[in-house]
């Protein structure tokens, strides 16, 4: 849920519900923006801690997904249980390895 809540109440360009910011996602639960790329650069680093206390960093292009040209969308899903879904977009530039045994 923080990475939710900050970008949902973090944004460089100030008020993030100013007039004009909110994009329509694809789904309800969805949180877009239009945001230059100068904007979206401008979203704090977030970092995932595992459990074996390894720390990934995201920036904002891993942690987002850009739906149509400007229209950027929080690409973590907060599964409402103890998790989060954090999809292919925070994946990338990473090597990811899914070790199905342990």
């Amino acid at each position: 849920r923080k990475v939710r809540d900050q970008w949902r109440t973090h944004c460089p360009w100030g008020a993030c519900d100013a007039p004009g910011r909110v994009a329509r996602g694809e789904y309800p639960d969805d949180y877009c923006y239009e945001a230059s790329d100068a904007e979206l650069d401008a979203f704090a680093d977030q970092q995932l801690l595992f459990g074996n206390g390894v720390r990934v960093r995201f920036g904002p292009r891993q942690y987002a997904y850009e739906l149509r040209s400007g229209v950027w969308c929080l690409g973590v899903f907060d599964n409402e249980h103890n998790g989060a879904v954090i999809g292919a977009s925070n994946m990338r530039n990473h090597e990811v390895i899914f070790d199905r045994v342990q």
